[in-house]
């Protein structure tokens, strides 16, 4: 994920996390750690984050690529990410 933001955000790709954890200083201390720059959003409600549950999001990681419009196009992008943004990038 990181090498497609970072290869990719410029021509518009973001990354927008939803983090699970219960306590925000260990959200804190793994995006210090990794060096993570997209945003995150955070509830300390931890697994009952209102966006967690609104999306039936039970386990993590769960990646979902929404094109250029906000349609969902692909609920399993974890494998061969790039290829995938890139092919919606170049979408007029």
């Amino acid at each position: 994920m990181k090498t497609t933001y970072e290869t990719l955000h410029a021509r518009g790709f973001e990354i927008v996390g939803i983090s699970l954890d219960d306590d925000k200083k260990d959200l804190l201390s793994l995006l210090a750690k990794e060096k993570i720059e997209w945003p995150q959003f955070y509830d300390p409600k931890g697994g009952e984050h209102r966006l967690a549950k609104q999306f039936s999001i039970e386990e993590i990681p769960v990646m979902w690529l929404l094109d250029k419009s906000g349609r969902l196009r692909d609920i399993d992008a974890t494998e061969n990410l790039t290829q995938k943004v890139e092919k919606l990038l170049a979408e007029n």
